[in-house]
């Protein structure tokens, strides 16, 4: 059997949608078999002589890692028709994928998965995780509003300045999309109505947090209200958005927030009820070195060399030794030569694909990441170096894809 890969046409739409129904179970509609490449989300397909028997998608996004943004490729809807399940066609697939990506400007490549074990193997590694978590409202209407903090219906005038919070919260953490660009524009009016409400808190005129919210149908047991984003830069404006979805408790039992990670929230939340009702994993890879670790905010006061070297059996510019200088906040990173290229002495921290993913997302300290036997080698008084310098920020995510 020979694999071929290559971009697919608007004529090959009905096909990709029959392998999306048969792995996703989504719906067949004849509004989807149009425009299936449409910039900035491209599609690779994979065929056995004339019959398409895999697709992969990719979204040209972009994503804050390290304090900067970076440019992204969004990989989604990889699918292989069941008779072709491990007969080699995702190999060439998601190869071709990240290669294309990479040669459009991609640093970073991030995906949800539905097996790790499938993307581990192409050094894709866990960083972060979507979540839906359900609390009982009547805990929530134990808080008190706090002074200060105003609470108001979002209109369309106030959509920029939400916009603009979301910047300023998500450029502080690792992971985020950045919603800029042309899969990110609608309409503000759209925006205000594709929720029942979106409530905004303010403090001194200023926005400080907002929630986006829908009412289910009903009341009483099983009813539920939804907030499908919460975003707040003040623990008063969150207690105030907490306490006004409290108010809630005589008609709707329980409360459900998308959120990821140990969101900020959980400090505000009054009880220790968390109950997660369902989690999508994020999985992040480096695409280029160089380029995903220069531009970090690094921290300041750290002044060091750190050798070190990554085998990367998908991308052969990766896969060498090379050496991190940190210095005044500031990055250099240097490529020795191929493996080996260090001397003896230097002692370097030896990386896998995957344990070089879980080192750029912060999403682990250096020991764990060892212990894990993602990295191997270096010296260990090292490893605090290795840990502070990539890590500081939470992992968080919002968006789906």
């Amino acid at each position: 059997m020979a694999i071929t890969v290559r971009p697919l046409t608007d004529d090959d739409a009905e096909a990709t949608q029959l392998l999306r129904h048969e792995a996703f179970g989504s719906p067949l509609s004849k509004k989807n078999t149009a425009q299936i490449s449409k910039p900035p989300s491209y599609w690779l397909g994979a065929f056995d002589d004339d019959r398409q028997v895999g697709r992969a998608g990719v979204r040209d996004i972009s994503s804050f890692w390290g304090g900067t943004e970076l440019a992204t490729a969004g990989v989604m809807s990889v699918t292989t028709a069941q008779e072709h399940r491990g007969r080699g066609v995702l190999s060439p697939l998601l190869l071709q994928a990240l290669a294309d990506a990479r040669e459009r400007g991609a640093v970073v490549a991030t995906l949800f998965p539905t097996a790790n074990a499938i993307y581990r193997r192409f050094g894709f590694e866990l960083a972060a995780e979507l979540t839906r978590v359900k609390v009982p409202t009547i805990e929530l209407g134990t808080l008190t509003p706090p002074e200060g903090v105003t609470l108001g219906r979002a209109t369309e005038d106030d959509v920029p300045a939400l916009d603009d919070l979301y910047h300023r919260w998500a450029i502080q953490q690792n992971g985020p999309v950045n919603r800029t660009g042309p899969l990110y524009e609608s309409k503000p009016a759209k925006r205000v109505k594709a929720h029942t409400g979106i409530t905004v808190a303010r403090i001194d005129g200023q926005v400080a947090a907002y929630a986006s919210w829908n009412r289910g149908h009903g009341y009483g047991e099983g009813a539920e209200l939804s907030v499908r984003e919460f975003v707040s830069l003040s623990s008063l404006a969150t207690q105030a958005l907490l306490a006004m979805f409290g108010t809630n408790s005589p008609v709707l039992p329980h409360t459900v927030f998308r959120t990821s990670g140990d969101d900020g929230l959980r400090l505000v939340h009054p009880a220790a009820t968390w109950h997660v009702v369902e989690r999508f994993p994020y999985m992040v890879k480096v695409l280029n070195l160089r380029a995903a670790l220069v531009p970090r905010v690094w921290p300041e006061g750290l002044d060091c060399e750190l050798p070190f070297r990554v085998t990367d059996d998908s991308i052969d510019t990766i896969t060498g030794d090379w050496k991190l200088r940190l210095e005044d906040g500031h990055a250099t990173v240097t490529r020795i030569g191929r493996l080996g290229a260090h001397s003896k002495r230097l002692n370097p921290v030896e990386f896998s694909q995957r344990g070089l993913s879980l080192l750029f997302s912060g999403s682990q300290s250096m020991w764990n990441i060892v212990g894990a036997g993602l990295a191997a080698g270096g010296a260990t008084n090292t490893y605090p170096t290795w840990s502070a310098a990539f890590g500081g920020r939470q992992n968080h995510i919002r968006d789906y894809f």
